[in-house]
């Protein structure tokens, strides 16, 4: 039982205040990782490529909340499933993701790489270098098309 007791007291020293639930789609953590740095990790689910606009628009705004509301000197991490693919356009796109990046960009990348931009986010990868079968994740039954997954 002691050792639970001083487990919990340890989780506690490391998480300063409880997950905090944005929405069903949305949901951040702030960790305390040395003296008085903190990282803020927001977990996503983003809605899907076919949904209704307004529902997509209502997720990157609580998204653009949840980001703007974590303090400037903490790091952030961003996951998650964004059901987007980035594609290529490092000229246009050359503060969120690298030359590096794979694949076609669909309709929700722009929504995606818009606020990485406005939040000053990195797409990590989609910057380090890596040889073809390592760097896509999934291939496309009919297609045959490979993907790297957000």
């Amino acid at each position: 039982m002691e050792s639970v007791s001083r487990t919990r007291n340890k989780i506690t020293d490391v998480i300063p205040k409880l997950p905090l639930g944005v929405n069903e789609r949305v949901m951040t953590l702030c960790l305390h990782v040395i003296q008085n740095q903190r990282v803020t990790g927001i977990g996503t689910y983003a809605s899907n490529l076919d949904s209704k606009e307004e529902v997509k628009e209502k997720f990157y705004s609580d998204l653009n909340n949840a980001l703007a509301s974590i303090p400037r000197d903490d790091k952030v991490i961003l996951l998650g499933d964004f059901n987007t693919w980035v594609g290529r356009d490092h000229e246009i796109w050359s503060r969120a993701i690298g030359k590096n990046s794979t694949g076609k960009a669909n309709a929700n990348s722009i929504l995606l790489l818009t606020k990485c931009t406005q939040h000053s986010l990195i797409m990590m990868n989609a910057i380090f270098h890596q040889k073809d079968w390592l760097e896509n994740t999934w291939r496309h039954l009919r297609s045959e098309h490979w993907h790297l997954l957000d």
